[in-house]
């Protein structure tokens, strides 16, 4: 399991981060970053990240009643994330061996 996780907040917004911590009332997360889905010429649609907050590089805590739920990202936004903001470290795609 990887230590990148993602937030669904009760407003709609999707941030990608690190737990840093956690207590009764908050989780605090390194490194946010808000998930932004934006239309691309085909008619589908492309998923960006930016800064959760442009103005501080210090963790964020969230409280826990704005949280809708806490999940693992799949590979291909957690490895989005690690090139951009985290470790640099990228999991390959899960694939079949025959």
């Amino acid at each position: 399991m990887s230590d990148v996780i993602l937030i669904k907040m009760i407003n709609g917004e999707e941030i990608v981060g690190k737990i840093k911590k956690e207590d009764e009332e908050t989780v605090t997360v390194e490194k946010p970053a808000i998930v932004m889905l934006t239309p691309n010429q085909t008619g589908g649609v492309q998923v960006q990240m930016g800064p959760y907050s442009m103005f501080t590089e210090k963790p964020i805590s969230l409280n826990k009643q704005a949280i809708m739920y806490i999940a693992e990202p799949n590979t291909e936004l957690e490895n989005s994330y690690n090139s951009n903001f985290g470790s640099g470290i990228v999991m390959p795609k899960k694939t079949l061996i025959t």
